[in-house]
């Protein structure tokens, strides 16, 4: 036996029709959340040869229009790049191109912050080998 509303709908019709709205919602979602995932990684291609830093974060910066934090005296001092790299990930590329110069970096919100390691340098240790002596050549004790 069919229960009916107004209307002279089925029951399980009213239910129907608001399971499928829920389920377009639900999707378009989803695919809003996909779109947004794949912006978060931009794909970049790098090709230089004993460039400066600088330059190679001002093509990074034009490929995918993330702005990019940083205190130029660091990255003058950072030595220059050569890397080749072709529809790479940012972080890849990055990884890349900071490797060896002492330097770090961390995206938040489309800003990709550079910034000097913070990793505690450990002087290394020295053996040092000799004779103290006083005046008259004596060893001391």
């Amino acid at each position: 036996m069919k229960k009916t509303i107004r209307n002279g709908e089925p029951f399980v019709s009213r239910w129907g029709k608001r399971i499928g709205r829920w389920a377009v919602c639900l999707l378009v979602c989803c695919s809003s959340v996909y779109v947004s995932a794949a912006q978060v990684a931009p794909l970049v291609s790098v090709e230089c040869r004993n460039e400066t830093l600088v330059k190679v974060i001002e093509d990074l910066r034009k490929q995918t229009k993330y702005n990019f934090l940083f205190n130029s005296d660091e990255l003058v001092h950072a030595g220059a790049v050569t890397v080749d790299l072709t529809e790479v990930p940012l972080r890849q590329a990055l990884d890349a191109i900071l490797e060896d110069k002492g330097l770090t970096y961390s995206i938040e919100n489309g800003t990709v912050v550079i910034r000097k390691s913070q990793t505690p340098q450990t002087p290394k240790s020295k053996e040092i080998k000799g004779k103290i002596v006083d005046e008259k050549g004596n060893p001391l004790p």
